[in-house]
């Protein structure tokens, strides 16, 4: 399983993607390099089973944990809008074909905005 993640018309330089079953684990996984990525099931298994999945995606400016030199833990700058952090969130959905599928997703950094 591979394609393509776009933020808001640009190829994701880094970060990661998850596709996750309905109970919400995690069933495969992989690195997004220049916008790329490629799942993987496990180190021994590439690809994905067939079936539907949420999906998530990650890109962090600054991960949390990261340790600044001032001693502050962050709790994390994420790239993306926090709604794409986990699949019951990001309205992104997977459905994967015996024969696999290269899936592309366009993402973007939309401001809700409330009328006052």
């Amino acid at each position: 399983m591979t394609g393509v993640v776009n933020f808001d018309g640009k190829t994701l330089e880094q970060g990661s993607i998850s596709f996750h079953d309905a109970s919400g684990t995690t069933v495969a996984m992989g690195l997004i390099k220049n916008g790329y990525y490629r799942l993987d099931q496990s180190a021994s298994y590439r690809g994905i089973p067939p079936g539907s999945y949420g999906v998530s995606i990650l890109s962090w400016i600054e991960r949390p944990g990261t340790e600044a030199s001032d001693g502050r833990v962050s709790k994390g700058i994420s790239l993306i809008p926090q709604k794409y952090l986990t699949p019951e969130t990001s309205g992104l959905t997977a459905d994967v074909g015996k024969s696999g599928t290269r899936l592309n997703f366009d993402i973007q950094n939309q401001v809700d905005s409330v009328a006052k």
